[in-house]
């Protein structure tokens, strides 16, 4: 299947597992498929780009979305206050007592990944967009599989919050990207 991915979609699959491994994940998945995308020059950037999605404001949704100091959540920490335990003073006073890496998680030892022995670099739902990109292509009679295949396999599968309030606060929903990347081929063509 491979043989039959442009230029720019094999970057954005390489590009997806090297933003898993830095995240510290072992496996890629849809998210880290969708920032390759949104970050490159193929098509389904273009679509995205087009929509007013980039890959810095998903990753600013992204970073604004992961837990707080301590590992809780902006809403664990509502949930303390109303029980009248102000979290800002307790993080203030562990960090004045314990210093300011307190809450830093210890640093791990990098494993040696054995690529190839637990299925790859890419988690379940990512195999199955990779699957539905070459669906997508057949589907819209292309002989490659290109970016905005691999665009409209990830909205078939599917994104988690914060990324997939981004696509719905801008609109982009699988019928609209497929329009988009019609036109887009039209337009080259």
């Amino acid at each position: 299947m491979f043989e039959r991915f442009t230029k720019e979609a094999r970057q954005v699959v390489l590009a997806a597992v090297q933003a898993a491994a830095e995240s510290g994940v072992d496996k890629a998945g849809p998210e880290h498929l969708l920032l390759a995308v949104a970050d490159g020059d193929g098509v389904g950037g273009r679509v995205l780009a087009g929509h007013g999605v980039t890959g810095a404001s998903l990753r600013l949704a992204s970073a604004a979305g992961q837990p707080r100091r301590a590992r809780l959540t902006d809403e664990e920490v509502r949930a303390l206050s109303a029980f009248g335990i102000d979290a800002e003073e307790v993080f203030r006073r562990v960090e004045e007592a314990f210093g300011p890496d307190a809450f830093e998680e210890p640093a791990e030892e990098p494993t040696r990944r054995r690529r190839g022995l637990l299925g790859g670099p890419f988690g379940r739902e990512a195999k199955k967009v990779l699957e539905l990109s070459l669906r997508e292509a057949i589907a819209l009679g292309h002989r490659h599989i290109g970016s905005e295949h691999i665009l409209l396999g990830i909205l078939r599968v599917g994104v988690s919050d914060p990324m997939s309030t981004v696509l719905t606060e801008h609109e982009i929903g699988y019928e609209s990207a497929r329009k988009s990347a019609v036109a887009e081929h039209r337009e080259s063509a």
